[in-house]
């Protein structure tokens, strides 16, 4: 049996997009796959292999190439590295796609 933690990895994802309508579906579309929006074009969470390249495939088709910026990054922080090393975030709580809250 997989453990669940190998089956996901922790991403930030962000993006700079012009056209409103086109920033609201990808929202929309992060908050579908389950990602915490942590600033209002910043969002962190778990992603599958699956769905890092979901999000790869609807960024290229739905972002203007000349205009419009997403980076998503696999990084190992923590909720107490956002909490102790970010401004704003001291009441950060991010549930895991196990279902636990973590504090």
């Amino acid at each position: 049996m997989v453990s669940q933690s190998k089956l996901y990895s922790r991403y930030i994802v962000c993006y700079d997009i012009e056209n409103v309508k086109t920033r609201n579906k990808l929202y929309k579309s992060l908050k579908d796959f389950g990602l915490m929006p942590i600033q209002k074009s910043v969002f962190f969470g778990e992603l599958t292999k699956a769905e890092i390249s979901s999000i790869r495939r609807l960024v290229n088709d739905l972002l203007d190439k000349k205009t419009d910026k997403c980076l998503y990054i696999q990084t190992n922080l923590t909720d107490q590295d956002i909490i102790k090393n970010c401004f704003g975030y001291k009441d950060f709580k991010y549930v895991s796609v196990d279902g636990f809250e973590t504090i």
